[in-house]
C-alpha cells in the first residue's frame, strides 16, 4: 500500500511528459515560422538605419513575437515533469526569453552593458533560428547545412555591421563590407576586413568555429563522391528472374550432393528399421526350434 502513491506520481510524471512531447510537436511548425520573422526583425535592426516610425514598428513587432515565446516557454516548463532538467535542456531559450525584460537597463544608460545584451541577442536569435531550420529542413542534408551557413553568415554580417560602423578606425562601414567579411572568414578566406571591437571579435571567434566545423563537413562529402561512396542503400524487391534461377541452381546442388553420397548398406538399413538380419543360422535356429 505504501508504494501506491510513489506508483501515482510516476504514472503523472509520464503523462505530464507525453502531454508535453504532444504540445511541443503541435507548436514546432508556427513557433519556427515566428523564429524566422523575429531573426530577420533583429537582422533588418541591426543592419538598416531604420527611421523612428519604422524602428518603433519593428520593436513592437518583437516585443509581440517575444510574449508568444514567452507564453510558450512559461507553459512547457509548467507542464514538464523535472523543472531543472527542462530548464537545463533550453537554457538558451529561457535566456532570450529574459532578454527583452532586462530593457530597464536602458534607464541607466550602460552603454556597455545594452552592446553586451545586442551581443546575447544575436546568439540567441541565432540559436532559435537554427532551431526552427532543424524543424522545417532534415538536419544532416546538404540543403540544411547550405541554409544554415547563410543563415549564420547573415546574421553575423547585421550584428558585425552593428558593432563596427560607428568606431573610430573601424574599416567594416557599410553592409556590404560586413557580408563580404563574413562570408570570407565563413570560406575560409582572407579578408581585408578586421573587427576592431569586442563584441565583433566574438562574433569573428563563433563564425570561424562554425567554418571549421562546415569545412569538415564539405571534405567528408567531396571525399565521398571522389571515393565513390554511396548513402545506404534503400530496400529494393528481389527480381523474379534472379530468384528463380537461385532456386534452379540450389536444386541442382542438392542432386549432385544425393548422387556423391553413399548407398546405405542392407546390415544399417535392417538395424534401422528394427528387423532382424536374413541369413543360414537364423533358418537353421529355427529348424531346431
Amino acid at each position: 500500500m505504501g508504494k501506491q502513491p510513489d506508483d501515482e506520481r510516476s504514472e503523472a510524471r509520464r503523462q505530464r511528459g507525453e502531454l508535453l512531447t504532444r504540445i511541443s510537436h503541435w507548436l514546432d511548425v508556427p513557433l519556427s515560422v515566428l523564429a524566422f520573422i523575429m531573426l530577420g526583425l533583429l537582422v533588418l535592426e541591426l543592419a538598416a538605419d531604420l527611421g523612428s516610425p519604422w524602428a518603433r514598428r519593428v520593436e513592437q513587432a518583437q516585443t509581440a513575437i517575444w510574449a508568444i515565446f514567452a507564453a510558450a516557454f512559461a507553459f512547457e516548463l509548467l507542464l514538464a515533469p523535472s523543472k531543472l532538467e527542462y530548464l537545463k535542456k533550453n537554457w538558451l531559450t529561457a535566456i532570450s526569453v529574459l532578454l527583452p525584460a532586462l530593457r530597464v537597463v536602458r534607464l541607466f544608460r550602460v552603454a556597455r552593458a545594452l552592446r553586451g545584451l545586442r551581443l546575447v541577442r544575436i546568439v540567441t536569435g541565432l540559436n532559435r533560428g537554427t532551431r526552427a531550420l532543424g524543424n522545417i529542413v532534415r538536419r544532416g542534408r546538404f540543403g540544411y547545412v547550405l541554409l544554415l551557413t547563410l543563415l549564420v553568415t547573415v546574421t553575423s554580417a547585421a550584428g558585425a555591421y552593428y558593432f563596427e560602423r560607428t568606431e573610430p578606425g573601424a574599416n567594416i562601414l557599410t553592409p556590404g563590407d560586413a557580408f563580404w567579411w563574413a562570408a570570407t572568414l565563413v570560406t575560409t578566406m582572407n579578408s581585408p576586413f578586421e573587427t576592431i571591437t569586442f563584441e565583433g571579435r566574438v562574433i569573428g571567434l563563433l563564425l570561424r568555429v562554425f567554418a571549421l566545423a562546415i569545412s569538415g563537413y564539405l571534405t567528408a562529402i567531396i571525399a565521398v563522391y571522389l571515393l565513390g561512396g554511396k548513402g545506404p542503400a534503400e530496400p529494393t524487391q528481389p527480381d523474379p528472374t534472379e530468384l528463380r534461377q537461385l532456386c534452379d541452381e540450389i536444386a541442382r546442388l542438392e542432386r549432385l550432393i544425393e548422387r556423391r553420397l553413399p548407398e546405405p548398406r542392407t546390415d544399417d538399413v535392417a538395424r534401422t528399421s528394427g528387423g532382424r538380419p536374413s541369413g543360414p543360422s537364423s533358418s537353421g535356429s529355427d529348424q531346431l526350434s
